[in-house]
């Protein structure tokens, strides 16, 4: 996300990552989501070009505040999403559905497992003195999104996503 700050004759722009708040729906079991998105990648060389095959690993830091209630009936789950950049198609990279367990101020954290996914981007071989070849199309899974929703049985009562609304795209 970038900020254009115009002041005199000067513009500078401020670039931060957005820290993703969930819309909490109204009622006594609602909850806050906040999700941060930890990343680390790695880049390997392909040999005959000048491109990289690059590895994401993703894990989610997600923070839950509320109102505690005994007993607890509500659950939380987080999805990570790619894209297959063969069939151009989104695909789950992983899910997992947990308990929720608010601590007696309201809160808890906790984080996703980690999720890689691998990819290369679309690409010209170069061969021989006059670097001919032909153009490889792009393949592997590369990072789409996230969702984590809270739900008191079928009923929603808090969640977020980045890109907003990633899970309906299905």
């Amino acid at each position: 996300m970038r900020l254009l700050l115009r002041i005199g004759g000067f513009t500078a722009a401020l670039g931060f990552a957005p820290l993703v708040l969930a819309q909490a729906l109204p009622g006594s079991d609602r909850v806050r989501v906040q999700v941060t998105v930890q990343t680390e990648t790695e880049r390997k060389n392909l040999k005959g070009t000048h491109t990289n095959q690059i590895t994401e690993h993703k894990t989610l830091a997600i923070r839950l505040t509320g109102k505690s209630k005994a007993p607890e009936t509500r659950a939380v789950r987080w999805t990570v999403f790619g894209k297959d950049l063969v069939t151009n198609k989104m695909t789950t990279l992983g899910t997992e559905e947990i308990a929720l367990a608010l601590a007696a101020d309201g809160s808890q954290t906790t984080t996703s497992k980690r999720i890689s996914a691998t990819h290369t981007p679309d690409h010209i071989l170069s061969h021989g003195k006059k670097r001919e070849g032909g153009k490889v199309a792009a393949e592997g899974v590369k990072y789409l999104g996230y969702a984590v929703q809270v739900r008191d049985g079928e009923k929603i009562v808090g969640e977020a996503s980045e890109p907003p609304g990633v899970d309906k795209r299905r």
